[in-house]
């Protein structure tokens, strides 16, 4: 790593602290002499403006300290642009213009030139002008809609153009003296530091004799990355970064869709998780797809909403470094919710670069981030902060807000490593839920109406954790530790006014949670009857403490009454063993067997006082053990080509409550002899067949045939409070995967799947076997260029149909196509991108359901579909800045 001088080192957190007690000096040196004046003066009241505010006063002293130490041209040039532009956007003020989000652009402009300062970020002479007259032009904007009407427009104008110029000026004549200073204290051990350096870096330099690194860049992608001899199944994979870098991503649930045959789709505001569908599995929200992000399992188990709940909006995409994938459940070391199939994401441990980036597009939105690393005793320190507005496409605003914020601390020695994560996420939103089909065609609601404008709802998710890892010469262990906490309020009305013609049907759902566990795992490579085998085995504990665990009806979101509340202590322990044994250059087996244990506890909470026991029925606790055998045969590779036959157990854990569930919550009837059968854990068991093939250089191709048998579809409906059995299922396959790097600048991706899911019996026989929701086709391609002169462009698209909405197959989503177009230009420090989403402008369905509803309200109930319509064609930019 480059050694750095003691100025260089500091220079963040001097040069921050020395900002704010610039502000102030500055605030108390011309705020003071200025309320001495009269306030009936215009000029006054123009020149006064700048520094009543801190936002203002921070962002023009900023400037001046920017242009300082960017010199030259700049050092008159960007203040001139700076009031010139914020002129102009005091006369849109007065003009009463409407500027969506003025302040927030304003609170970025701070931050973003904070970074810049003690960073010492720099561009070409065009892009900093352009920095700077964006921002100029809200700050004016805001100054223009302070004037009175009865103020005159010129003198106002002159007051806040004169004290932006003293503020710039203050800020160069401080940046100038803090130079000369560090120059003075520090110069002597800088240049001996950089002479003890120089030989051992080849640098360059440039016009204005700055000291720049040559850098060398390695990248990898889906189709250059040959996983021959790596993986257990055809279905298993990995991505890196680079892969998706250019993808455009209108939401973060998407990342996942880098999984070939996996949906993301959304049909209840930006800050609900999305809707996932795999092999024939509406997941709902991640039932039978377990997703972990630096080691900890992010699906919840006995979630107010539903079973295995999977939330990514608290993952920022551009801090994963890669992210590893399978389908079935052929692997020994997964458990719950791994049943369909599973992602691991990794983050990044340090970046090369700092980024600070910023987007805005249609529909009010924004999204900001920075992120920064450095290198902090003998490890890094990674830091991120993310936030993300949305009012969305829906006449009802969604206004939603994001914020994200992530600590890593990271030590990789020879022989061992740790790292530590802390992580924050806060969301609220308003939420556009699905509408009737049949009232849209009528005119009675708009594509993008809603049935009750009051849905919506917030989230909490904090977590901390930590991975360690250490090797020997044949052995290595790998654990990890981790603590969430999660909360959620999510109110919703799927039905209109089908069960309360007065108030409608809205539902409040809701959870506070403690999430605590670990993984071991200890690897050994050893001789099994003299062929080289690597051992494997594990251990794996998480326990869910979960506290007024609800149901209630509310109206615009006010309580009407409870179903039911409760606390839920969930326990599950796992271990396991998995054996790869090499009998030949070209066969290899892999065999595992699982056993896990769970325990439920569940208090039902009196739903009048919510907080005394009762000893009913519906209260309890069950257990129950379960063994899960896995097994692989691998042959070859035989001309570039692998062979693979897997077959395995697996299953998924059903709700807490619907295991120990007598009575109806609602109506307090006692439920059938099927709620007998409902267990903690609920079996499957698939098999799968598949080939890999690298003969054609540069395309990774593979090819899947599966099959999947799920032994209870037994779901506990969160919208209800009751427990629905729907029986054994079956599903089964083919996947057709390929990735083609014909050149360096270009890569091609294609994938199918095509996939059939039944019920074995249902009551009504064989003619109503349709599973609810299983999307039969998904196809997605892509084509991504990224040319040496820096420009690069990204086309996408993504198909699915086939999508039976009820078991007598009357009902059906019909197919949605969607595709989406991205492209840009970047250099070494900047990347300047656009992206436009839903090109074609498909009003197709992103999700769609069949059931019953009433709605507007005294109105005779019916079935149909319901559905949420994709977003239509937006654009969005976006500024990335490396620094």
């Amino acid at each position: 790593m480059q050694n750095k001088t003691f100025y260089e080192v500091n220079q963040p957190r001097l040069g921050l602290s020395l900002l704010v007690l610039l502000s102030l000096l500055v605030l108390f040196l011309l705020k003071v002499p200025v309320v001495f004046y009269t306030l009936t003066s215009d000029w006054h009241h123009g020149f006064d403006h700048p520094l009543q505010g801190w936002d203002h006063l921070l962002t023009m002293i900023a400037i001046g300290i920017w242009a300082a130490q960017l010199r030259g041209q700049a050092i008159w040039l960007l203040p001139l642009t700076f009031v010139g532009v914020m002129s102009l956007g005091g006369f849109a003020g007065v003009a009463k213009f409407a500027v969506p989000n003025a302040e927030i652009m304003i609170l970025l402009s701070c931050l973003v030139l904070s970074v810049f300062i003690v960073n010492k970020v720099q561009f070409n002479t065009g892009i900093n002008v352009l920095i700077v007259a964006i921002f100029a032009f809200f700050h004016g904007y805001a100054h223009g809609l302070e004037i009175t009407a009865s103020a005159n427009l010129m003198s106002y104008t002159l007051g806040f153009v004169c004290a932006t110029l003293l503020l710039h000026c203050s800020g160069i004549a401080t940046a100038r003296l803090l130079m000369l200073a560090f120059a003075f204290m520090f110069g002597n051990q800088a240049n001996a530091k950089d002479a003890e350096m120089a030989p051992n870096l080849a640098v360059k330099n440039n016009k204005n004799g700055a000291v720049e690194l040559k850098e060398i860049a390695v990248t990898e992608d889906r189709a250059a990355n040959n996983l021959i001899g790596v993986t257990a199944s055809a279905s298993q994979g990995e991505v890196s970064q680079a892969q998706f870098e250019y993808r455009p991503f209108s939401r973060s649930g998407e990342l996942v869709e880098v999984v070939p045959g996996l949906l993301a789709t959304q049909h209840s505001g930006s800050g609900k998780a999305n809707q996932f569908f795999l092999r024939g599995f509406n997941l709902d929200h991640g039932t039978d797809f377990i997703t972990y992000v630096d080691g900890i399992p992010i699906n919840l188990p006995s979630h107010a909403h539903g079973q295995g709940y999977l939330d990514l909006n608290s993952v920022i995409p551009e801090l994963v470094k890669n992210i590893e994938y399978g389908k079935g459940p052929y692997y020994a070391e997964l458990g719950d919710f791994s049943a369909a199939g599973y992602s691991k994401m990794f983050s990044v441990a340090k970046l090369a670069h700092g980024i600070a980036k910023f987007t805005i597009g249609e529909f009010d939105y924004y999204r900001g981030l920075f992120a920064s690393s450095y290198q902090l005793g003998r490890g890094d320190l990674l830091y991120a902060g993310e936030f993300n507005f949305y009012n969305g496409v829906w006449q009802q605003p969604e206004d939603s807000k994001k914020f994200n914020g992530q600590l890593r601390y990271t030590l990789a020695e020879a022989n061992w490593g740790v790292s530590v994560f802390a992580k924050a996420y806060s969301n609220k939103w308003t939420a556009t839920n699905q509408i009737p089909q049949a009232l849209v065609d009528n005119g009675t609601l708009d594509l993008y109406g809603t049935i009750d404008p009051s849905d919506g709802g917030k989230s909490n998710r904090h977590s901390f954790s930590t991975n360690l890892w250490n090797k020997g010469n044949n052995w290595k262990n790998e654990a990890n530790i981790y603590a969430v906490y999660y909360d959620l309020d999510l109110y919703s009305n799927f039905t209109g006014f089908l069960n309360d013609p007065l108030n409608g049907d809205q539902i409040h759902q809701f959870e506070h949670r403690l999430q605590t566990g670990g993984n071991i795992e200890h690897s050994r490579y050893t001789k099994l009857f003299g062929y080289n085998a690597d051992n494997s085995f594990g251990l794996q504990f998480r326990h869910d403490e979960i506290i007024n665990l609800g149901l209630e009806h509310t109206v615009n979101r006010e309580f009407l009454s409870t179903v039911s509340r409760s606390n839920v202590g969930e326990t599950s322990v796992g271990v396991y063993v998995k054996n790869q044994t090499y009998w030949h250059d070209k066969v290899r087996t892999i065999a595992g067997l699982r056993g896990d244990f769970i325990n439920n506890a569940v208090a039902v909470l009196d739903t009048a006082t919510h907080d005394a026991f009762i000893n009913a029925a519906n209260s309890g606790q069950r257990a129950q053990l379960l063994f899960s055998p896995k097994f692989s045969l691998i042959l070859g590779p035989w001309f570039d080509t692998e062979y693979f036959i897997n077959a395995g157990y697996g299953f998924h854990s059903n709700d807490a409550r619907g295991t120990t569930l007598q009575f109806d919550p609602n109506s307090g009837t006692p439920l059938d002899s099927s709620a007998a059968r409902i267990t903690p854990l609920a079996s499957s068991r698939g098999a799968e067949v598949g080939v890999r093939s690298n003969v054609i250089q540069n395309l990774n191709s593979t090819l899947a045939l599966w099959w999947l048998e799920s032994s209870q579809e037994l779901v506990f409906t969160g919208d209800e409070g009751t427990t629905e059995v729907n029986g054994k299922s079956n599903r089964y396959g083919v996947e057709w995967n390929n990735a083609y790097k014909p050149t360096t600048w270009l890569t091609l991706d294609a994938d199918i799947a095509l996939t059939s899911a039944r019920f074995v019996s249902t009551p009504n026989g064989e003619s109503n076997n349709f599973v609810p929701n299983s999307v039969g086709r998904v196809i997605s391609a892509g084509a991504t260029v990224v040319a040496p002169n820096g420009m690069f462009g990204s086309l996408r698209l993504r198909h699915f149909g086939d999508i039976p909405l009820d078991a007598s197959g009357k009902f059906n989503a019909g197919s949605t196509s969607i595709v989406n177009l991205g492209a840009g230009y970047q250099q070494k420090h900047y990347k300047m991108e656009v992206d436009l989403f839903n090109i074609l402008g498909s009003t197709q369905n992103d999700i769609a359901y069949a059931y019953e509803y009433a709605y507007p309200a005294n109105t005779t109930a019916q079935t149909g579909i319901l559905k949420h319509p994709v977003e239509p064609r937006m654009l969005r930019a976006t500024l990335t800045v490396n620094f």
